[in-house]
């Protein structure tokens, strides 16, 4: 490590601007501030992280009616990923315009009708949980 030479003059300079920064609230305060800061996002995160888990682990199980339509829910979104959002073959080269219209052909004719039926699935569960909680809340209202 290579050490470097300051005169004092400089040095005398140099340190009487960094006392006049630290005299400004701001860079008085800045580590301070840093670290409360840091502190401050972390105990955030790891409450919601707290929060996040027991929602997931207890929200669902409690209802039955909703745990069988998320579970039905789930399996519709996996098959959407297995959906081929892309369409191209390895040992052919594509044009950018080549590309971009079987991209489109492909959004077009494969994702979008597999969305249409995803979503009309997902919204005839969600229709019965909604009827299966009307009967419910009929029932303990008598």
């Amino acid at each position: 490590m290579e050490a470097t030479a300051i005169s004092l003059e400089d040095w005398k300079h140099d340190r009487n601007i960094f006392l006049s920064l630290r005299r400004i609230k701001f860079f008085g305060r800045y580590l301070i501030q840093k670290a409360f800061t840091l502190w401050k996002k972390k105990v955030g995160r790891r409450n919601f992280k707290r929060v996040r888990e027991t929602l997931m682990l207890k929200l669902f199980k409690g209802k039955p009616a909703f745990l069988n339509a998320l579970l039905q829910i789930n399996g519709y979104i996996c098959d959407l990923m297995d959906l081929k959002m892309l369409l191209f073959a390895s040992n052919r080269l594509y044009t950018i315009d080549e590309f971009l219209d079987a991209q489109s052909q492909q959004r077009h004719h494969v994702v979008s009708l597999a969305v249409e039926a995803c979503s009309d699935k997902i919204q005839q569960v969600l229709g019965k949980v909604c009827q299966d909680v009307k009967k419910q809340a009929e029932i303990f209202r008598v």
